[in-house]
């Protein structure tokens, strides 16, 4: 998955918040499985510090246009494109770079809104 802001927890406790609030709202089954999803959630939140993000493909191709291995962040990636891109490093190979980013960006879109991408770019 394309990583970006809110983190996994962010997202977690927001979901969380919202069924809280949404809840007293609930009667029957309907609450009933409104308090399960809060209780899902809040053992996903306490595991999370346990988790191990997957490194995916697009994780690979921002540390292959940074040169830079797995001991990098991935956190970091995005500035260290940014500061080669606006070092120059890249003048030369712009198609290379193009094709990359729009790689990156559809695997981003990919997660967040599906529907937008083109046909040909919603599945690999």
């Amino acid at each position: 998955m394309a990583h970006d802001t809110p983190d996994l927890a962010e997202i977690l406790r927001t979901v969380h918040e919202f069924i809280r609030d949404l809840k007293p709202r609930l009667g029957g089954m309907d609450g009933y499985q409104a308090l399960c999803a809060q209780m899902l959630l809040e053992i996903a939140l306490r595991e999370l510090p346990e988790w191990q993000p997957q490194e995916t493909a697009d994780d690979a191709r921002l540390r292959a246009l940074c040169e830079v291995g797995p001991e990098a962040p991935r956190e970091t990636l995005a500035a260290r494109l940014a500061a080669r891109i606006a070092a120059g490093e890249f003048d030369a190979r712009m198609d290379e770079l193009a094709d990359e980013l729009l790689r990156h960006v559809i695997a981003k879109v990919r997660v967040s809104r599906p529907k937008h991408l083109e046909p040909e770019h919603r599945a690999d």
